[in-house]
């Protein structure tokens, strides 16, 4: 009987790439030694204990070795794919090979490291895990990492890490989006070592945790789910669930577990991590040199050399105060600007000689004159008549030349009509004694008319570091040129941007237009009052934006009662940047 050519054929390829042994699971734990022969030629001893004879493991033995980890041969039996799944190990062997970086496959399928024995390529501030089951099996190398991620989400990943273009364009090469050629998707421009199997920081983030907190409680927790790549509730502990998240990062994505000692994070446990660094470099464990043009412990506090009455709110941008104007915000302006005269603090001018009046609008009559209408004419020889005594007069006594009535914002003083204001300050409408109706934005009391003052946020723009679960800022209003009186504004602060729409499912029920608002109120002689700006667990679960380094508030002051009036900087700016 002849056997058809084809099947000839086909058994010489078929053993060229598998072989086949046998396990007896029915004896004890008898550690035997056998051999297993490969068609080449070559041998290997593998000394197992000797199971279940029916059960079969098929290995492909020419991928094993290839520096692609392939997921038939990862395996004991198989010899975990020759080390091509671990990262120490594959990349040993391209370097005994002598490949060059973009010879060596290491990592194009991914890593997924599930030896009992392997190695660390680099672990420089950390401890290596030979056996990928004792990879974070650790509580305090779980709670170390929690640490890492609050101060950068990138030490063990975020939805950036994440994203299927991680790893596959770091020379931003590639253009992904066809209607907008400038616009990348997150993941573009990190390299392969960034890129993580799971968001397990932004994890983190969402809820709240810290090095302190973290503990074995189980609770209702925010969780990644991959198989959806979308965020869900489960309950389990922090420990618990970030144990896994970083040891899966580690076996799949990483290919080594390298678990970091405090202040540093990242693949082999090289970068240094800074609870504060905005506008900077890190460069050491909390040590955050600053770019040139900003200060402070987080370098976040922008410089401007010169910004004598405002706040510096940019590099070299100064933001001024209420009556001051220019670049360095040191000259003096008022509102609206003087006619005659110079400016001078607080809305008040200095007149120059022969006019009068707030703005030195009013030109001063010659002392001859019978009497001076408001634009300075003079008008001799009219007369006895009322106008002659004076041009707001009504009525009067022209036998004993004084005046007995004058029109309005004017009264009867010696004779003749003055203006109200001058008799009492800042009155419109009154008699010698007592005013009626006050000039804006003075408001009457007893008579008199006093001014609340000018209320304002004393910056245009705030900056603040996340480094814990509770965000807090204080947030000052001033009140300028004058104090007289009870006086009052409402705030409200509101998010300026929100998170992803993924997030909305978890977000129906909930009222997060108006972020926070209220009524500050200013007692009698009191210049400042603070607003407190917190963000508790939960409102950095609602408005902590995954994929951007910052959140970003807007604060509001309205509605001014009690004789106070708003000012030029009636909002500003709250950033919250992510320490990373």
């Amino acid at each position: 009987m002849s056997i058809p050519l084809i099947i000839l054929f086909l058994i010489p390829l078929f053993y060229q790439y598998q072989y086949v042994f046998y396990k007896n699971r029915q004896f004890p734990a008898d550690t035997e030694s056998r051999q297993i022969s490969f068609v080449d030629g070559s041998k290997t001893n593998i000394s197992d204990n000797i199971t279940d004879e029916n059960t079969t493991t098929v290995c492909s033995t020419s991928q094993i070795g290839d520096m692609l980890c392939d997921s038939l041969n990862n395996n004991p039996d198989c010899l975990y794919d020759g080390g091509d799944c671990c990262r120490g190990s594959c990349l040993s062997n391209c370097e005994s090979k002598s490949l060059t970086s973009s010879s060596c496959r290491c990592g194009e399928n991914t890593y997924n490291c599930l030896s009992t024995n392997t190695t660390c390529y680099k672990c420089i501030h950390g401890t290596c895990a030979t056996n990928m089951s004792e990879c974070y099996s650790n509580d305090e190398y779980v709670k170390l990492a929690v640490k890492a991620c609050t101060g950068d989400t990138f030490s063990h990943g975020n939805e950036n890490t994440t994203d299927i273009y991680c790893g596959k364009d770091p020379d931003k090469t590639i253009v992904h989006f066809t209607s907008n050629p400038s616009y990348h998707y997150p993941g573009c421009g990190l390299n392969e070592y960034q890129c993580t199997e799971n968001p397990c920081c932004s994890v983190v983030i969402l809820n709240g945790d810290t090095y302190e907190s973290c503990s074995s409680l189980q609770t209702s927790r925010y969780v990644w789910d991959s198989s959806t790549n979308s965020y869900t509730i489960k309950y389990t502990s922090c420990l618990d669930y970030f144990r896994q998240c970083f040891k899966e990062n580690s076996q799949k994505g990483r290919g080594q577990c390298c678990q970091c000692e405090d202040g540093y994070g990242g693949i082999y446990c090289d970068t240094p991590i800074c609870s504060k660094c905005v506008h900077g470099t890190c460069t050491d464990k909390d040590t955050c040199v600053c770019d040139s043009n900003y200060k402070g412990e987080g370098c976040n506090i922008p410089i401007c050399s010169n910004c004598v009455y405002g706040v510096c709110v940019e590099p070299e941008l100064c933001e001024c105060y209420y009556g001051y104007k220019g670049d360095s915000c040191e000259d003096i302006v008022s509102h609206p600007l003087c006619v005659h005269g110079t400016e001078a603090v607080g809305d008040k001018c200095i007149c120059d000689s022969g006019y009068t009046g707030r703005l030195c609008e009013i030109k001063i009559c010659d002392s001859n004159c019978d009497y001076c209408d408001d634009d300075g004419n003079c008008f001799e020889n009219l007369g006895k008549n009322c106008k002659s005594i004076h041009q707001k007069c009504l009525e009067c006594d022209n036998s004993n030349r004084i005046c007995k009535t004058c029109d309005e914002g004017y009264v009867v003083k010696n004779g003749n009509c003055v203006k109200i204001s001058e008799v009492i300050d800042n009155c419109f409408k009154g008699n010698l004694s007592h005013c009626y109706e006050c000039l804006y934005p003075y408001m009457m009391k007893d008579g008199k008319c006093i001014y609340g003052g000018m209320i304002e946020i004393e910056q245009k723009k705030y900056d603040v570091v996340e480094s814990s679960t509770l965000v807090s800022y204080t947030i000052n209003l001033n009140r300028y040129y004058g104090s007289d009186g009870e006086c009052s504004v409402n705030y409200e602060i509101s998010p300026l941007n929100y998170i992803y729409e993924k997030f909305d499912r978890l977000l129906n029920n909930l009222d997060y237009q108006s972020f926070s608002s209220g009524i500050v109120t200013f007692a009698n002689g009191v210049e400042s009052v603070s607003i407190q700006f917190t963000l508790s667990n939960l409102n950095s679960q609602l408005y902590d934006n995954f994929n951007k380094k910052h959140n970003q508030f807007q604060i509001e002051i309205y509605n001014p009662k009690g004789g106070c009036i708003i000012g030029e900087i009636s909002y500003s700016i709250l950033t919250i940047y992510d320490s990373e």
